[in-house]
């Protein structure tokens, strides 16, 4: 951000999607119950990303060998 604030979470997919002009997906992110559902749904994925990444990386190395 121009502030030096930083941004986390689906508000940062709203802030690039109203910088690209789509204002209608920014607004209905931003609806109460679609909202928290993208929000849980993004925390979900982050949680898990790097756990999924690893679980890939070990099954690749042990199939090496």
């Amino acid at each position: 951000m121009p502030t030096g604030e930083y941004v986390v979470g689906v508000e940062v997919f709203r802030q690039i999607y109203q910088r690209l002009g789509y204002q209608r997906t920014v607004s209905l992110s931003q609806v109460p119950g679609v909202g928290y559902f993208l929000n849980a749904g993004y925390y979900a994925f982050a949680k898990l990303r790097y756990w999924h990444a690893m679980h890939r990386m070990k099954k690749r190395v042990t199939s090496i060998q």
